[in-house]
């Protein structure tokens, strides 16, 4: 029985239509049956494999496809199609053997972009950029590749071609989300934080679809429900603002944003000899900046992550990149360079919440140096006691990874009390600043807000550098 036989044909073509409308298991049932009846059948051996990786029967794929390759060992396609089950399977060293041979059958960009990428995962990046390159010489307009060879370069620190790359990933494909977000991170990490800061904003205007997707999936909370009803009141008694605002533009201030009036060496100087490094500011904020913080907050439609416990969260991708912050993290370094030195700023975010938000759980950064500030007014806290930050003296260990950072708060409860770490407790004060070192571990403590809009308690934070650098 040959493909070409009439029974054999129809097998083959219901089980192609099986996988086109997504019934895999039905579809690797037939392409099973045509193999049954013809073993040297090599498309059938290929759709079979490719049927069991949709499905994620990765060791299947995985044997399928080396039976394939025993009846066309010089098939590039099968090698390529290998190397993606053995990537996906986690192998990349034996996946990096299947590209190579791939390509050396039949260059080709995917076969190139895919060698690249694999390499870069196991941490070959210079072997990664080769790749990359090589795919490009293939096809120069291939705007992934550029997006995949400027995140290798990335990787090692070299930034301004990095952004060469991401720049002419954007020229060929503008929407290129990767690379616009790419893009953005590296102008602010090259310290050109006022042209990244408009990038990040340009790119939330362009991801307006999936925002709105989002948004729509975060109104089925009712805590969000309940800020979207809060925030468009208020917006409606703002005569300068429009409906269906994204992004507060028309914030501001001319001059520094950082008030004068804080002596830096005072506080340089308690930073150095604090431990653990833990360094209260007040008053950070000239009053211009710090009301201009409070109506782009107010007033921009960027609350669009949700958490447990009432919390909304805005970064940079939602627009939470407004130029009068990218003048306040400037000057954070220029004002302080024993603490954060040629640090770049790597991450920045805003949580706001309502009445009653129990507050973020007890978590660690994985940056260098961590600025948290707040910016509700003092009226609204119940509590001058309370309602800012408990942070502990014992940092993480070292061999912590950024889910155990992050994810799992018994266990580091568990050891801080292991390690007889005790807490200071850092109360709210509006245009409060605590810096500290990113390693210790903190938690929000004891909010008590009062009800309403403006009174949500609003926390900003910029991380500076690395954990591995710092």
């Amino acid at each position: 029985m040959s493909l070409s036989s009439e029974p054999a044909r129809a097998q083959f073509d219901s089980g192609v239509a099986l996988a086109r409308s997504g019934h895999y298991e039905e579809a690797a049932a037939a392409f099973r049956r045509v193999i049954d009846a013809n073993p040297s059948s090599l498309a059938a051996h290929i759709n079979l494999g490719i049927a069991f990786a949709a499905t994620g029967r990765l060791d299947s794929a995985i044997a399928t496809f080396r039976n394939a390759l025993a009846l066309a060992p010089n098939e590039p396609q099968l090698h390529f199609t290998l190397g993606a089950a053995l990537k996906c399977r986690g192998a990349l060293d034996q996946a990096i053997v299947a590209y190579e041979r791939a390509v050396s059958l039949a260059p080709s960009v995917a076969g190139f972009n895919n060698l690249g990428s694999a390499l870069r995962e196991l941490g070959r990046t210079d072997a990664a950029i080769v790749a990359f390159r090589q795919a490009l010489r293939i096809d120069a307009s291939a705007s992934l590749v550029h997006l995949n060879l400027g995140t290798a370069l990335e990787d090692q620190g070299r930034l301004e071609e990095a952004a060469s790359c991401y720049e002419r990933a954007l020229v060929l494909e503008p929407a290129l989300e990767p690379a616009q977000r790419a893009l953005a991170q590296v102008l602010v990490e090259r310290d050109l934080v006022e042209q990244g800061f408009a990038q990040y904003r340009r790119y939330a205007r362009q991801r307006g679809e999936r925002r709105q997707a989002s948004a729509m999936q975060a109104r089925a909370q009712e805590r969000k429900r309940r800020y979207d009803r809060e925030q468009a009141d208020y917006l409606q008694h703002r005569a300068d603002d429009a409906p269906g605002l994204l992004i507060d533009e028309t914030v501001g201030s001319s001059g520094p944003a950082l008030n004068a009036a804080n002596q830096a060496d005072r506080i340089e100087t308690a930073w150095m000899s604090a431990d653990p490094k833990i360094v209260v500011v007040d008053d950070l904020l000239t009053p211009d900046a710090l009301e201009g913080l409070r109506r782009f907050c107010w007033g921009s439609r960027i609350w669009n992550s949700t958490y447990p416990g009432g919390y909304l969260g805005a970064f940079p991708e939602d627009g939470f990149a407004p130029a009068l912050l990218a003048r306040v993290s400037r000057e954070f370094r220029e004002r302080f360079p024993r603490i954060f030195g040629r640090l770049p700023l790597k991450l920045w975010w805003a949580f706001t919440c309502d009445a009653g938000a129990p507050g973020i759980g007890v978590h660690a950064d994985f940056a260098a140096v961590n600025v948290n500030f707040w910016i509700t007014p003092n009226e609204a806290n119940l509590d001058a006691d309370s309602g800012g930050l408990q942070i502990w003296n014992v940092p993480a260990p070292a061999n912590w990874d950024y889910r155990r950072y992050n994810a799992s708060p018994d266990l580091i409860r568990q050891f801080l009390s292991s390690a007889g770490a005790k807490s200071v407790i850092v109360p709210y004060r509006a245009n409060r600043a605590v810096i500290f070192d990113s390693d210790l571990f903190h938690e929000t403590h004891r909010p008590r807000f009062k009800a309403g809009y403006l009174n949500r308690r609003i926390n900003i934070t910029l991380l500076y550098g690395l954990r591995e650098r710092g």
